[in-house]
């Protein structure tokens, strides 16, 4: 779960900096949930949700502003 986070946290950064696209940006989040949702149980399920929904919302604040 800490290699999701670090992950999706390092994709953001480059998103925001502009070092990386909007698509690329959701590619490598997909990319990143996928790797670890089979691996998840219980609370981690939860988590992970959380964590998701959280990154898609700053992901999208950051398209809103850019529009």
């Amino acid at each position: 779960m800490k290699a999701y986070e670090h992950r999706t946290q390092e994709v953001i950064r480059l998103f925001l900096n502009n070092s990386i696209s909007f698509p690329e940006c959701i590619e490598a989040l997909d990319e990143a949930f996928l790797a670890i949702v089979t691996e998840v149980t219980g609370k981690e399920l939860l988590d992970l949700t959380a964590l998701t929904v959280a990154n898609n919302a700053t992901v999208m604040r950051e398209m809103e502003r850019r529009g």
